[in-house]
């Protein structure tokens, strides 16, 4: 049912992305994004995406993208 799915994200200043239980990104440097291929992590239906995030200090930021074909 999918063709392709990629995930992309960057966090101020630790990011673990899990979809459906499944961690599949992880990054520690806000200044340059990371991508992976989400793909056979997807199922038909409904879907859980849980982002865990950490700050070491200051303001912080977001920001994540799932593309999905």
């Amino acid at each position: 049912p999918f063709r392709s799915a990629v995930i992309t994200g960057s966090g101020d200043n630790h990011l673990v992305v899990h979809l459906n239980g499944q961690a599949l990104l992880s990054h520690d440097t806000w200044e340059e994004p990371v991508s992976r291929d989400a793909t056979k992590a997807l199922v038909v239906g409904k879907n859980v995406l849980a982002i865990e995030g950490a700050n070491d200090g200051g303001p912080a930021g977001l920001a994540l993208q799932l593309e999905i074909d």
